[in-house]
């Protein structure tokens, strides 16, 4: 097996999830108990929420880097994974001073979606995730999928709950409420899947049901991680 470097604690819950589901996915591969090799590395969300209210993305750059040259460090890790959307707007400034591969959270939904053969997708997530191209052109430029988001309106009340909220682990019948009115108004407005592009939203709409699949963004990264583990596309 190969051996990964988790950048986690954007949220630590969600951070959890990613390792609940990659410990997972490598014990039914192997039919028992064998557990991957890791290393996690969690910040501080804190600082990383303050950096963005500043709008400081090389701030959020430097954290991270200084993050992975101490994985790069460690001479067995031979890939790193953010786990969380948002980190991804530093991707450009990440990778080309890595010696090493960052696992992109886009492939991940890229390759879902391809599968689902959907072109036309909503994407939910914090405003910077709705709002700047580091997901939506990596979609469209890779897999030829268009990414349709809410009114500024919606981004803004979007990110209250995932700030205030769900960072916190508080799920709020508002909250549900509001997440499930956005989805359903993008099924309406023609999208053949719906991004949950924060992996924080995932648990707001569990028992929920949409006539258009819903992407788990953090069970697709976390999965594409568990297949460079074992180096395999299949179970």
């Amino acid at each position: 097996m190969k051996t990964v470097g988790l950048v986690g604690g954007l949220s630590w819950r969600t951070s959890a999830d990613y390792y609940e589901i990659i410990c997972r996915r490598v014990n039914r591969h192997f039919g028992n108990n064998t557990n991957p090799p890791l290393w996690m590395y969690t910040l501080d969300q804190r600082r990383i929420h303050d950096l963005q209210l500043l709008d400081d993305w090389q701030g959020i750059a430097d954290v991270l880097w200084s993050v992975i040259q101490k994985m790069e460090g460690l001479d067995q890790i031979e890939a790193v994974a953010l786990l969380s959307n948002t980190p991804h707007q530093t991707f450009d400034y990440l990778q080309p001073r890595m010696h090493i591969p960052l696992l992109h959270i886009g492939d991940a939904l890229g390759r879902e979606l391809t599968a689902l053969k959907a072109k036309h997708v909503g994407l939910l997530g914090t405003k910077y995730t709705m709002e700047k191209p580091f997901i939506k052109d990596w979609l469209s430029d890779r897999y030829a999928v268009t990414c349709q988001v809410p009114s500024a309106a919606v981004r803004e009340k979007m990110q209250h709950f995932i700030y205030k909220e769900l960072s916190l682990g508080i799920l709020s019948d508002p909250a549900k409420g509001f997440l499930r009115l956005q989805i359903e108004e993008m099924i309406e407005q023609g999208a053949e899947a719906i991004i949950l592009g924060c992996t924080d939203l995932p648990p707001l709409v569990c028992g929920m049901e949409f006539s258009v699949p819903l992407i788990n963004s953090t069970e697709c990264h976390a999965n594409a991680i568990a297949d460079f583990i074992l180096q395999t596309g299949e179970e």
